[in-house]
Order: C-alpha cells, then structure tokens, then sequence
C-alpha cells in the first residue's frame, strides 16, 4: 500500500493569544498550524478589573470581526500574564504592581463571556513552551529560561514538561532574594533579583 501524506486543514479552526502585562494588552490570532494572521496592541494597559475585562473583550471580539471569523472557530485562547499564577485554577495570584488583577480568574470569565476554552499561563512559561516547541532544543532533557526585561522571569523544562515546584513557583527568579538587606520590592520582599 502507498503512503498517504495527510495535512491539517489550518482554517479549520484558530488559536487565540491573548498577552496580559503592566504596560500593554496584546491579542493575536493564529491558524491551526500556528500561523500569525492578525493581532492588536493596545497601551497603555487599562488600570482596573472592569476596564481591563472591557478592553480584553472589545479587542478579542473586534480581531475576529475583522478577520470574518465565527468564535465558535476559535479552539481557545492562550492567556500570558505575569507571575505568580495558579495555572489549574486560571488566575493570577499577587503580581507586583498589578494589584487589580490580584486573585482574578481571568481564564473562567473570558471561557464564560466568549463561550471559548481558555487557559492561563505565566507569560515566561508560555514563552519558554513555545521556544521548546519551535526550535532545536529538544535534544535537551533539561532547560533554563531567562527573560529579562523590565522584569526577570525563568522557567525550567524537564523533557518538555514545565517543572512548577510544590507551591507552583519554580521559575519566579525576578523575585528571589539576593540580598536581604536590598531595597524593598512592589512584591514585599527584600533586595529581589529584579530590582538591580
């Protein structure tokens, strides 16, 4: 018998990303195979619970409409926010200096308001996934990745599986203590890696 070579049908269905931090909301929209077809930006970020579920849901809502395609085609939504998170719960816990979002259960309210699927991730462990899944370090059993920008974030792959620790922090290293008598932290802590 001949092979037959099988393909996805990449407008069967779409993926949504939706990037929540500090300084900017940002949501894209992908085919199946993972393709970039749209995205909109929007800064600043809003500064309250009620205005940033508006906005999420306004360009959520307006990045379908433009591109004519049905929530119902959309298989889920992807949601990066920064840490800590309780990613099985769908929320965020207490990230510095985002305290209105302090405990929101952002992926239950956007699944029930789009009538999509929708998951929680810290944005490091999404970015570190995707590094795994698009490039050549599979061939490592264990990795390290760092993110370093206007705050320091890191997650470890064990053969492809985020290693989250026992209370889900594994990776947090922006607000690791590196000296103790440092300045104060938006997080509370002392001296963390992130301030210097």
């Amino acid at each position: 018998k001949q092979p037959m070579m099988l393909a996805l049908n990449p407008s069967h269905r779409y993926g949504i990303g939706l990037l929540v931090i500090r300084e900017k909301f940002a949501v894209c929209l992908t085919d199946l195979c993972g393709k970039l077809l749209d995205s909109i930006e929007v800064r600043p970020a809003p500064d309250s619970l009620q205005k940033a579920l508006a906005c999420i849901l306004y360009i959520v809502e307006e990045l379908v409409g433009r591109n004519t395609i049905p929530l119902k085609s959309v298989a889920g939504i992807g949601i990066g926010v920064p840490g800590p998170v309780d990613h099985y719960l769908g929320k965020l816990l207490t990230p510095p200096n985002f305290d209105f979002l302090h405990n929101a259960p952002l992926s239950a309210i956007l699944s029930e308001e789009l009538g999509v699927p929708a998951f929680l991730e810290n944005d490091v462990v999404a970015y570190g996934l995707l590094e795994y899944a698009m490039s050549d370090i599979k061939a490592y059993k264990k990795i390290l990745a760092l993110y370093v920008s206007d705050y320091v974030g890191g997650v470890v792959l064990e053969n492809g599986r985020v290693a989250r620790g026992a209370n889900g922090s594994a990776g947090e290293f922006g607000h690791m203590s590196v000296n103790p008598d440092g300045p104060k932290c938006s997080c509370g802590n002392r001296g963390c890696l992130e301030m210097y």
